[in-house]
């Protein structure tokens, strides 16, 4: 049975793609599937399948879900015959949306062995808990396990509400906040996890200096030493969604072995 893990959350900016980037780090050789209105995880490259999604939550819910069915058919049709495991990243304002056309057809994956799980991001920020808790509830019944990332981005999370969300989750994990120099934050914000490993410092020295100075090498180090942490941090906070994947890799090559020895 081959696997499917969706990361949602209806809020944004609280680090949704930046789990969806730690568990393509985790599980690099799985394809990542974008579902949003434009591309983000560009650094990923040819990994990426994305789906443009344009409907508006209104017109969604003027239609009775019939808009969702249509926007979300051509990535549905994919991920129904998708033969490896897979990540899928559910823009923000879709994931309700997307889970409920989804779970229209939650029979049809079963059916074809595909076993399906959801990763749900929540931070101390406007509405997030409730969106957290929509996303939770447009799963129910039929996702098979479900995994909470609270990240601190925002601040220290409501315990009440992370609790609330804890109880629909088979695994809880947490990612701190990491702060960056000022200077550095242009840098910074932009850069997708997979580009950490291959930053030059020397080249990082010099977009880090101040007009008319040497290059900064020891903000470049402090920066590049951050940046390191901050990506084995948020590695670590979707490792228990991340395994859950590699069992399905696991499971695969043995069913692999087994037919070919049964051939």
């Amino acid at each position: 049975m081959s696997r499917i893990l969706f990361v949602a959350q209806d809020t944004s900016a609280i680090g949704k793609s930046t789990v969806t980037r730690a568990l393509a780090e985790c599980v690099p050789d799985v394809p990542v599937y974008e579902i949003e209105s434009s591309r983000h995880l560009v650094e990923l490259g040819e990994r990426v399948r994305h789906f443009q999604i344009r409907t508006e939550r209104k017109r969604l819910d003027e239609t009775g879900g019939e808009a969702a069915i249509a926007e979300y058919d051509p990535a549905l049709n994919k991920l129904l015959t998708e033969p490896l495991p897979a990540i899928v990243d559910i823009g923000a304002n879709g994931g309700v949306a997307f889970l409920e056309a989804l779970g229209q057809m939650a029979g049809a994956f079963t059916r074809r062995g595909k076993a399906l799980g959801l990763v749900v991001v929540v931070a101390h920020k406007d509405e997030a808990y409730a969106t957290a808790r929509a996303v939770v509830a447009a799963g129910k019944g039929w996702i098979k396990d479900r995994f909470l990332v609270v990240n601190h981005v925002h601040g220290e999370p409501e315990a009440g509400e992370i609790k609330d969300l804890t109880k629909s989750a088979g695994a809880v994990t947490s990612l701190a906040k990491f702060t960056f120099a000022t200077r550095a934050l242009p840098i910074t914000r932009p850069l997708g996890l997979a580009l950490i490993p291959q930053l030059d410092e020397e080249a990082l020295a010099k977009q880090l200096a101040l007009p008319g100075a040497e290059p900064d090498v020891a903000m470049a180090l402090r920066t590049r030493a951050q940046l390191d942490a901050f990506r084995l941090a948020a590695m670590r906070a979707v490792e228990p969604a991340a395994r859950w994947l590699i069992e399905a890799k696991t499971e695969a090559k043995t069913e692999a072995k087994s037919d070919a020895k049964s051939a």
